[in-house]
């Protein structure tokens, strides 16, 4: 038993180095991976994040983390056969066997020379070492410096500045100089001091823990700013070094290990199987083979007595017994349970065995509990909990026991637990018809893996409504493993790897997802087989072997994401042909210029599917994607500021990177534009009102010239006709005066004289006026009615006036207006009787009324005496169109007068508006 104890403690203790000595791991990237040529020679990494490699006959090639890009003598390159880098700014300088190329941007200038070994920076100058001696850049062109005809002639390889010297390495000698001047003192060295000094890279490739058959075809190492090394080989492309705390057991023996079915800790020794049927066992002693099974294996566990249980697929449990204490694993004791010796079922997803009790989990028929004797090792009885005792979903898909639960996970979504033989429900936990594929606890909360729906956990012991785990801290929505380790770490084991959430709080703090490029070459993981062993390492299985997790602190460098824009196209036109457009480090677009794209990246060498990129423009934010592009169509016009960050997979996030531009208006939009189309519109309404208003003015003033013409005329005719009585009135009155002048009637005369010139003067004075006074017409209508009477002396008159406590001096009529009715009364009316003409004033309804009587012949017989005589009285005409003309009120009215049939008159009628001077 000491033996055994010793034994025990060596195998610990050898577990335990091996554990803390691990080797770094390598990925290697070949021709299959997309590298155009596998012998590489150097290595550089540019400003973005991009590491590019130079091959011996397939150009370079750029490589993001994921894919690689070629460029090569199609591109413009001078040579496929590429020997050297070196990046300055963002120009990257390309030594080849036919010369130099310079890349910048999309690029390419060439300068031809000798074929170049190597590029060298030193002293703020590139040189060129070549195979007819050594070369330097000058901006526009390259020359040759001449140092020494035994270096000028020869195949120089390396150029070096160390302990004030510059030591140049040819293919037969080394030199070393204090300059590189022309004529410069040179002195031989020897290949042992020349290492002593430069021998960095041969030191780091004996050091690496490789195999010797990748030392052999090693040409350099390179280091990466996340930390990675990279080995460049002449056969075999490059190898990327990874994560040291994976290590991945695929092979035993030359021959694969498959996919793995089940995981299971027993003492300090991994036990696990694969789709062939193999069983394994890992331990301080490495891999071992133990035997093929004649089932496939679908869950292993161990008893107290350390037999080892084994769930099958189709043929029930398998109890594997150690018949002696010895390592030899052939010897073991191999028991059945099966459908024909007590169980229901030969289908068995999972065993658990808890003090004298063994679960057995099927995957449709519910959970079998098996009371069993250890000490003499049978069943003492079987109980089933399926849909008739509270298991309502049978379709199990996941199990395990926690605080003496069988907890399980179905098909459609439910979760269970079995205690103290009571089943505890819930259908649809997730309110989802999704797979339940695994279950995980820590202390506070219940983790639920499902197919296709991410992570969700509820607190424990009394299940809460469950929350989704947020898909950014996520590489994958499928769980096909979960697992809590002690640092209380949730992992996720998926089709993409693993993930790694780290809380704080309760609080998720980190994400840490792994794959390949990380170590974790297994990459698929396999359904619920991952475990955390006594020592803390994790164990995951996966589709093609087993890989084991070592935490300890050599972490890789954890860096700050950069982003650049790799394009910027405005109308499918990139910006560097259109630089003159900047003003002020805003690119000023035209209207027709409002389509513009970007594309961006950033370059995760260890991540690169899972970085995420977050754009805003102007203050639209976009949610984080994985599309590094993006197009705006048909902006409209103003100032635009677009910047874009990004996160890697440890949720890191980048500075942002901005670009500014500005839409100009369309020539309709802009301010000075639409100022001037309104007040052009303006105008031309103006010039429109204006010429309507103008043409209506002008047809007034027509209207008004052609009005104001016609009543001057008929003012003139008027005063025309005021000014001339009739001529057989004037004629009878000079020849009554004369007749009074020859009678010697000298009173006679006077009196009829002064009348005359009083009417005369009167005649002439309202001939100028548009109105008198009442009082003045009736004293004009006096003077020449009595003159008539003098000259005839056959009539009498009368003038009287009704016109309601009105002086008559106060109300307005034109003149002239009754005498030519006098007149034609006196002239056409009376013949041989004896006249009598009344002339009466009235007011009546704001209207003077006149009313003209005469005792004459009546006016048709006038009438028809004016035709005989051939008279027409322009005089009467002129008046009845006078009075028409004051109102639309006005009227007039002439009718002859009657009695028993007979003519006794004429009375002529009319009004006019009513006006007066107060």
């Amino acid at each position: 038993m000491p033996f055994f104890r010793l034994t025990l403690f060596l195998f610990c203790f050898l577990f335990a180095i091996t554990i803390n000595a691990q080797k770094v791991n390598f990925k290697n990237y070949s021709i299959a991976n997309g590298l155009p040529q596998s012998d590489v020679t150097d290595a550089v990494q540019d400003a973005v994040g991009y590491i590019w490699f130079a091959t011996q006959g397939g150009g370079i090639a750029r490589f993001d983390g994921n894919d690689f890009e070629v460029f090569s003598q199609e591109y413009g390159l001078l040579s496929n056969f590429v020997n050297s880098f070196y990046i300055h700014k963002d120009s990257l300088f390309i030594g080849t066997n036919n010369g130099l190329s310079i890349k910048t941007k999309n690029k390419i200038t060439n300068f031809k020379t000798p074929k170049i070994n190597k590029l060298i920076w030193l002293d703020k100058k590139l040189y060129l070492a070549t195979n007819q001696g050594v070369y330097q850049f000058k901006k526009e062109y390259v020359t040759p410096i001449q140092i020494d005809l035994k270096i000028d002639l020869s195949n120089v390889l390396d150029i070096q500045y160390k302990n004030y010297f510059y030591w140049i390495k040819t293919s037969n000698k080394i030199w070393k100089s204090t300059t590189l001047n022309t004529k410069s003192k040179i002195k031989a060295s020897s290949l042992k001091e020349f290492e002593a000094n430069f021998n960095e890279q041969k030191l780091i490739i004996n050091n690496l823990e490789i195999d010797n058959s990748i030392k052999l075809i090693t040409h350099k190492t390179f280091t990466d700013r996340q930390q990675n090394t990279w080995l460049l080989t002449n056969e075999n492309g490059v190898y990327k070094s990874a994560s040291s705390n994976f290590k991945h057991f695929n092979t035993i023996e030359n021959q694969a290990i498959k996919e793995i079915t089940a995981v299971h800790q027993k003492n300090n020794s991994i036990w696990f199987t694969d789709t062939n049927r193999n069983l394994f066992t890992i331990d301080s002693l490495g891999i071992r083979f133990v035997r093929k099974n004649n089932f496939k294996t679908t869950a292993i566990k161990s008893d107290s007595d350390d037999n080892l249980w084994f769930g099958s697929q189709n043929k029930g449990v398998y109890i594997f017994r150690k018949s002696n204490d010895s390592l030899n694993f052939s010897g073991f004791d191999i028991e059945r349970l099966h459908s024909e010796n007590g169980l229901s079922t030969n289908n068995i997803q999972n065993i658990i065995i808890e003090n004298n009790t063994v679960w057995l989990v099927s995957e449709k028929i519910g959970i079998l509990k098996l009371a069993y004797n250890f000490q003499q090792n049978f069943v003492e009885s079987i109980s089933v909990f399926n849909q008739n005792n509270g298991l309502k979903n049978q379709l199990i898909t996941t199990s395990l026991l926690h605080n003496n639960k069988i907890w399980y996970g179905t098909l459609q979504g439910d979760i269970g637990f079995i205690a103290n033989n009571t089943v505890t429900h819930y259908s649809r936990f997730l309110n989802k018809n999704t797979t339940i594929s695994s279950l995980s606890f820590s202390a506070d909360y219940l983790y639920i893996g499902t197919l296709g729906n991410g992570i969700w956990k509820t607190t424990i012991p009394k299940l809460n409504s469950p929350k989704p785990i947020k898909g950014e801290f996520l590489s994958s929505k499928n769980s096909y493993q979960l697992m809590v380790d002690a640092k209380n770490q949730l992992w996720i084991g998926s089709e993409k790897g693993v993930d790694k959430i780290e809380f704080q709080n309760n609080k998720i703090s980190k994400s840490t997802h792994y794959n390949a490029n990380d170590g974790f070459i297994g990459i698929e993981t396999t359904k619920n087989t991952s475990l955390e062993d006594q020592f803390g390492n994790l164990w995951f299985g996966t589709k093609n072997g087993i890989t084991r997790y070592t935490p300890n602190e050599n972490k890789k460098t954890l860096i700050k994401p950069t982003i650049h824009f790799e394009n910027i196209e405005v109308s499918n036109q990139s910006i560097d042909s259109i630089q003159k457009q900047f003003k002020n480090a805003v690119l000023q677009l035209s209207p027709a210029q409002n389509n513009i794209s970007f594309s961006f990246k950033t370059v995760d060498i260890n991540q690169p599917k899972r970085v995420e990129y977050q754009y805003t423009l102007n203050e639209t934010k976009s949610s984080w994607t994985s599309n590094n592009s993006i197009n705006f169509a048909n902006l409209t016009s103003g100032n635009y500021t677009f910047s874009v960050r990004s996160r890697n997979a440890s949720k890191f996030e980048s500075e942002p990177t901005v670009f500014t531009f500005f839409i100009d208006k369309p020539l309709y939009q802009k301010t000075w534009f639409i100022a001037g189309i309104i007040a052009l519109v303006i105008l031309i309404f103006f010039l429109i009102i204006f010429s309507f208003f103008r043409r209506k003015q002008l047809k007034n003033q027509q209207k008004i010239e052609k009005l104001t013409l016609e009543n001057h005329l008929i003012t003139l005719e008027q005063k025309a006709l005021q000014l001339q009585m009739n001529p057989h009135f004037i004629f009878n009155v000079l020849n009554g005066i004369k007749a009074f002048g020859n009678n010697g009637n000298t009173k006679e005369l006077n009196i009829t004289i002064s009348q005359f010139a009083t009417l005369l003067r009167s005649l002439l004075q309202n001939s100028r006026k548009e109105e008198i006074n009442l009082s003045e017409e009736i004293e004009t209508l006096k003077n020449y009615l009595d003159l008539e009477q003098k000259m005839n002396g056959n009539f009498e008159y009368t003038i009287t006036t009704e016109v309601d406590n009105i002086a008559t001096e106060e109300i307005l009529i034109p003149p002239m207006l009754v005498q030519p009715f006098v007149e034609n009364s006196i002239k056409h009316g009376f013949k041989n009787v004896n006249g009598r003409v009344s002339i009466h004033f009235r007011t009546k309804n704001n209207h003077l009324v006149c009313t003209i009587i005469d005792n004459g012949i009546g006016i048709e017989q006038s009438k028809k005496a004016k035709a005989a005589s051939k008279h027409t009285s322009i005089a009467l005409k002129v008046t009845k169109e006078r009075i028409e003309n004051l109102s639309k009120t006005s009227t007039l009215e002439i009718k002859e007068l009657a009695k028993n049939s007979y003519v006794i008159g004429t009375k002529v009628e009319f009004k006019i508006p009513l006006k007066t001077d107060y």
